[in-house]
């Protein structure tokens, strides 16, 4: 399957996953803002960007690789595109949650396994989504 098809199906599982918990998602009519969903907590509205992997990373087979990058020229992201970065793992059904503020490079390295990874506090963390 074409990674695009991979992203677009990552994108809609976050929606439904949103769907299934209550949590109010919308979708912009372009994606051209550096952001997939917009998600209503409370009064607030914040960016969600979806990024997805289907392959572990070539340096620790138990870790998976993001590239949060946006474009295909690869810019990298700056404050205020989005506020919260959905990364999802094909192979485990699972996504993270990641606060905008929590990362700063542009790519990520992802291993569920390890109590060392600082990301596994993010694991299927939809709090963030939800509370306001």
């Amino acid at each position: 399957m074409h990674s695009t098809a991979k992203g677009i199906i990552a994108e809609k599982k976050f929606a439904l996953r949103c769907l299934e918990l209550g949590i109010p998602v919308l979708t912009p009519l372009i994606d051209q803002n550096g952001f997939d969903y917009v998600i209503q907590k409370g009064d607030r509205f914040e960016k969600i960007q979806v990024k997805s992997t289907a392959v572990h990373d070539k340096r620790n087979k138990n870790s998976y690789r993001f590239t949060v990058k946006r474009g295909a020229v690869g810019f990298k992201y700056s404050e205020g595109d989005f506020d919260y970065l959905a990364c999802y793992i094909f192979e485990l059904n699972l996504f993270y949650i990641i606060p905008f503020s929590c990362f700063s490079a542009m790519t990520i390295r992802i291993n569920p396994t390890s109590t060392k990874c600082k990301y596994n506090n993010y694991k299927e963390e939809w709090s963030f989504l939800t509370e306001s």
